[in-house]
């Protein structure tokens, strides 16, 4: 896994987010995943993506520290 493609704040944000198990129930996709995988390029968000339904309510009252820009059906940005 190539860590070293994430910025700093992201790179500590995906460590806090693993750790925390609140994506225990998601798997990291889109660009982000992508450049994990390959170390083809440097990434800027975290797209994470789950087979199962989940209560968005309850994924942003616990992710209140961080800044969530807008949500809708089964997103969350």
């Amino acid at each position: 896994m190539y860590l070293e493609l994430l910025p700093a704040a992201i790179k500590k944000t995906f460590e806090l987010l693993g750790n925390s198990g609140l994506v225990s129930n998601f798997y990291l996709a889109g660009g982000t995943g992508l450049a994990l995988y390959l170390g083809h390029r440097y990434s800027y968000d975290l797209d994470f993506f789950s087979l199962k339904d989940f209560d968005e309510s309850a994924i942003i009252q616990r992710f209140s520290l961080f800044n969530i820009n807008r949500d809708g059906c089964k997103t969350i940005s």
